[in-house]
């Protein structure tokens, strides 16, 4: 962003930088342009020096010997004072460390000019830096140090860095009293060259790092794994974007696409509401491809910002032909950018049998702006947009990998030493047009990949990558794509609606009312005390049945996983507050013969009971999830104390919610609130407010009253205290969802103190 401004009486340029992935605004630079010179900085100082050119004020520092080094220069810099405060100039850690080592060093420089020059003969140029010290022997130190770290270039580090031994080879350094002048000429064939250094670099950086050591431990496994044929990825040497099928949806039907352009799918897989309470409409596309041949990219040697295949939203329009999307100019996922496709296999049904083939797929979601809903939507309007290799190349080297080059006018590939097991390169130019790196055993059959890794870039160029095989790699194999075209597919959607299949369910019903004592009474003649299996008839819970299979620590949570038994009773099926599990106590198992302990801990969860077909009871596996406390890390759980709370409607009422546009609300005056925030894959997402604990079901109606069925409805904790989400998959379109509720419950309590385990 630029905009005029004046500082000290001279006008001047103010500079912003708005980040495109953050959206955060740098501080401004002020740059003044006058007609033999560009003054450019922080706002406040180039006033200052403004101010004195302005008056003409003589400079504080002699400049004689900055104005005769510079002459005859095409580029020259001079640094007229000690540099000092380097750890105050920067926030970013790496700089700052490299900031402070640097310091006492620098204490001793005075000031440094630097510049470069044109030879004719031979043509090239001429770099050098002279650095003044205010200490006598610091020059005659520092060449010293350099001579012999340069006599300590051994062979190993020759092979490793050969472009660094022949810069040092052009490099000379000598000291002149306090005075350190440093020295070398550039050619265009060593200029060229020198860019291949920081890959170089990569290996020993990362080296110093631990990257070395995590590959040295990565060892052959003791059997050697070969790729099954059907499992390697095939590649054509020639192939045109004409080859490619049209899309088929017939060959998978877990994929219904609402459009389809050359050999992709498109559809609509959510409308939902984003960025908090008032947040736009958000929509998101998916898309998939049929088989995409030469697609089976290599992740390691991808390029930031040129994914092999994208899908781009262009225009949402309203009926009026007004365009909807909202204009977003920054952000990391701004409606102008692509929504990656990524390499995947699909299996297709052809010939009475599924065939895995090489795929594409992935997902794009765009905004709309403020106050447009579902039902101003006429069309969304894009394209894909396809980079295909149409020529492949593949090259295979033999063992003893180090030092051998594969290199094309698009890539380079070097290799360097790498561990038993392990094959290791440094690979620069348009990356990603190494398809496949693949190792191959004495036999020429492809061995199983254990691992890999891959670091980069520094200095904008080049990758460090590291693999790992079961068995030891004989032959590596480059897969290169030498050429590729790209293709554009466009696509038009409308009308744009949620989606919701058709499928056989059983419609839902109404949840029984009933009390404490008819309960108790019916669940009496229900025996489940044997459906705990490798467990003892327990009573405790009667008529209910709780079989504890593991509790215990995974990663930095505490996770119980239960089995919930309860008699076949309408109060009980399809009732989503019916009973809770809560767990307040742990046994944990005593340490060197020490007895166990009684430790206190909360966790808790509802279960969704559901019909276990062929038996005559209900049954749910909660899963109960809470942060791990540091007195139970690595500690052993045997046992678990808590109580199951049933609660039973006694009184039913119920919410009728409109649920054909997002963020539409109900509310009833006893607190139960809910607002529609989401279609999605044929289920409705809602935000539910006020007391959870008397939320019993979700019955869906469509425009003709009638009731759809439904599956897998739930309500799921969020971030916000006080907020649930309900989900619910329907089967046909709903107009409206009736949100039934308790107005009285009855409620009953079971304690239980167990051992864990199956």
């Amino acid at each position: 962003r630029v905009e005029r401004s004046t500082i000290a009486g001279a006008p001047v340029f103010l500079l912003t930088r708005e980040d495109p992935e953050t959206c955060t605004v740098s501080d401004p630079v002020a740059v003044h342009l006058a007609e033999r010179r560009i003054v450019a900085g922080d706002p406040d100082l180039v006033g200052a020096v403004l101010e004195r050119l302005t008056a003409r004020s003589p400079s504080a520092v002699d400049l004689a010997a900055w104005r005769a080094y510079r002459d005859g220069k095409i580029a020259s810099l001079g640094l007229l004072a000690a540099p000092r405060g380097l750890t105050e100039a920067t926030n970013n850690p790496l700089a700052l460390m490299a900031a402070k080592a640097a310091e006492d060093e620098l204490m001793a420089i005075e000031r440094v000019f630097a510049g470069t020059a044109v030879t004719m003969h031979p043509p090239g140029l001429t770099v050098d830096a002279r650095i003044e010290s205010s200490e006598p022997a610091w020059a005659g130190d520092t060449v010293r140090a350099y001579k012999k770290w340069k006599a300590d270039l051994d062979e190993d580090i020759g092979r490793e860095l050969p472009t660094l031994v022949r810069l040092v080879e052009h490099l000379e350094i000598e000291a002149d009293g306090s005075r350190l002048t440093v020295r070398t000429s550039l050619s265009k064939d060593l200029l060229n060259d020198a860019v291949k250094l920081p890959v170089e670099l990569l290996t020993l950086v990362f080296a110093d790092m631990g990257m070395r050591s995590t590959m040295d431990a990565t060892q052959p496994s003791a059997e050697e794994q070969i790729i099954p044929a059907e499992e390697i990825g095939l590649y054509r040497a020639n192939l045109s974007s004409t080859d490619l099928k049209p899309f088929d949806p017939t060959l998978d039907k877990s994929f219904t696409p609402d459009a389809e352009t050359g050999p992709f799918g498109i559809r609509v897989t959510a409308l939902r509401l984003s960025e908090g309470e008032d947040g736009p409409v958000e929509i998101e596309l998916e898309a998939v491809s049929g088989e995409l041949p030469n697609m089976d990219v290599d992740s390691t040697h991808a390029v930031k910002g040129e994914p092999r295949a994208e899908l781009f939203v262009t225009h949402v329009r309203g009926h009026d032909g007004r365009e909807l999307l909202r204009e977003e100019r920054c952000g990391p996922k701004r409606n102008s950018l692509g929504g990656e496709l990524q390499p995947t296999t699909r299996n297709f049904f052809i010939d009475n049998e599924f065939v895995p083939v090489r795929a594409v797929r992935g997902a794009k979601a765009v905004r709309l702006e403020s106050g447009a809903g579902i039902k101003d939507i006429a069309a969304i309007e894009g394209h894909l947009r396809l980079r295909l290799p149409t020529r492949i190349e593949t090259q295979r080297i033999a063992a003893p990998f180090a030092g051998q080059v594969v290199e094309t006018p698009e890539v380079r590939v070097r290799f360097s030493a790498g561990a038993p097991g392990a094959i290791k390169y440094e690979i620069s130019g348009r990356t990603d047009h190494v398809l496949a790196v693949r190792a191959l055993n004495a036999s020429e059959q492809y061995l199983r990949g254990a691992g890999s890794y891959s670091v980069g870039p520094i200095l904008g160029v080049g990758k460090s990558v590291g693999r790992s095989f079961q068995g030891e790699p004989a032959f590596a194999e480059l897969v290169v794509a030498r050429e590729e075209t790209v293709e554009t597919y466009p696509f038009a959607l409308s009308p744009v609606a949620p989606r919701f299949d058709r499928w056989d369910h059983p419609k839902p019903y109404a949840v029984a009312t009933t009390s404490k004592d008819e309960f108790v009474r019916r669940s009496e003649r229900v025996d489940l005390s044997g459906v705990c299996e490798k467990r003892a008839p327990d009573r405790q819970l009667a008529p209910f049945q709780l079989c504890p299979r593991s509790v215990k620590t995974v990663w930095r949570s505490m996770r119980g996983q239960f089995q919930v038994f309860a008699p076949d009773l309408p109060e009980l099926m399809g009732n989503l507050s019916a009973l809770e599990l809560r767990v307040e106590e742990l046994t944990v198992k005593g340490e060197d013969g020490a007895e166990d302990e009684r430790v206190a801990f909360a966790m808790q969860g509802y279960v969704r009971l559901g019909s276990a077909y062929g038996k005559d009871y209900l049954r749910d596996t909660p899963w109960l999830v809470a942060e791990l406390p540091e007195e139970l890390k690595n500690k052993t759980i045997v046992g678990v104390r808590g109580r199951l709370v049933a609660r039973l409607p006694k009184d039913l009422d119920r919410l009728s919610l409109d649920v054909t546009e997002l963020g539409n609300r109900a509310a009833h005056p006893g607190g139960l609130g809910a607002r529609l925030v989401e279609f999605s894959d044929g289920q409705l997402k809602l935000d539910i407010t006020g007391p959870r604990e008397r939320l019993i079901q979700f019955i869906p109606r469509d425009a003709e009253d009638n009731i759809l069925a439904t599956n897998a409805a739930r309500l799921e904790a969020t971030d916000e205290s006080g907020r649930w989400r309900g989900v619910v998959a329907i089967s046909g379109r709903p107009a409206t969802l009736d949100i039934v509720f308790a107005e009285v419950q009855d409620r009953l309590e079971y304690a239980f103190d167990m051992t864990v385990g199956e």
